[in-house]
């Protein structure tokens, strides 16, 4: 993939429950197995989400473990 992105917890989740559309959820399935980056927010707010089921709890914790996690410091946020 050319483009970078930054996968937003709504999305994420969308995604692992599997409710986005087919295309949108073939685009993330290769942007997964590609390059996925989430923000240090996105991870923090994953671990409190509360999954439908246990089995979901795991498909969070492979996500999470395959993501790389962009943390934030001042030059991030001066260049805001």
């Amino acid at each position: 993939m050319g483009q970078k992105y930054l996968i937003d917890t709504c999305t994420v989740v969308k995604y692992l429950d599997e409710i986005l559309p087919q295309e949108a959820i073939s685009f993330m399935d290769a942007l997964v197995d590609d390059d996925c980056k989430v923000s240090f927010i996105t991870k923090i707010e994953l671990l409190v989400w509360n999954p439908p089921n246990a089995e979901y709890m795991i498909v969070r914790e492979e996500f999470l473990a395959g993501s790389e996690i962009h943390y934030i410091n001042d030059e991030i946020i001066n260049g805001a």
